[in-house]
C-alpha cells in the first residue's frame, strides 16, 4: 500500500471515530439532562414524603424511599378512613337544611330550658 493510499485510509478512519464520538458526545448530553430531570423529580417526591411524615426528610434518610413511600401510603389511607368516618360539615345555604336547623335550635332550647327548671 502506498502512503497517499494509507493516509486517505487513516482520515477516514479519523473522521468516523470522530463521528463517533460526537455522537457520544450527544448521547452523554441527553443522559445528563434526563439525571437532572430525574433528580429535580426525586426531590420533588422527596418533599411531599417529608410533608406526609412531618419531619422534614428525616425519615427518608433513615429508612429510604421505598419504606418511607410505602408508610406514606398507610399513613394517608388511613387519614382518609377517618375523614370518611367523620360526618362531613355542611354550611346551611338550602332552604331545606335551615329549616331542619331552625327546628333543631328550637329542640335545643327547649331541652335548655326544661333542664334549667
Amino acid at each position: 500500500m502506498d502512503s497517499a493510499t494509507e493516509i486517505t485510509r487513516l482520515e477516514a478512519t479519523i473522521e468516523d471515530q470522530s463521528r463517533g464520538v460526537d455522537e457520544l458526545h450527544d448521547q452523554l448530553d441527553e443522559l445528563i439532562l434526563a439525571s437532572r430531570k430525574l433528580s429535580e423529580e426525586n426531590q420533588s417526591f422527596g418533599n411531599v414524603l417529608a410533608i406526609v411524615h412531618g419531619d422534614g426528610g428525616h425519615y427518608i434518610t433513615e429508612h429510604g424511599h421505598r419504606k418511607a413511600s410505602k408508610d406514606a401510603i398507610k399513613i394517608i389511607n388511613t387519614m382518609r378512613m377517618e375523614l370518611e368516618d367523620k360526618p362531613k360539615f355542611v354550611e346551611p345555604t338550602e332552604p331545606a337544611l335551615l329549616e331542619y336547623y331552625g327546628r333543631l335550635e328550637t329542640k335545643i332550647d327547649r331541652i335548655i330550658r326544661l333542664l334549667a327548671g
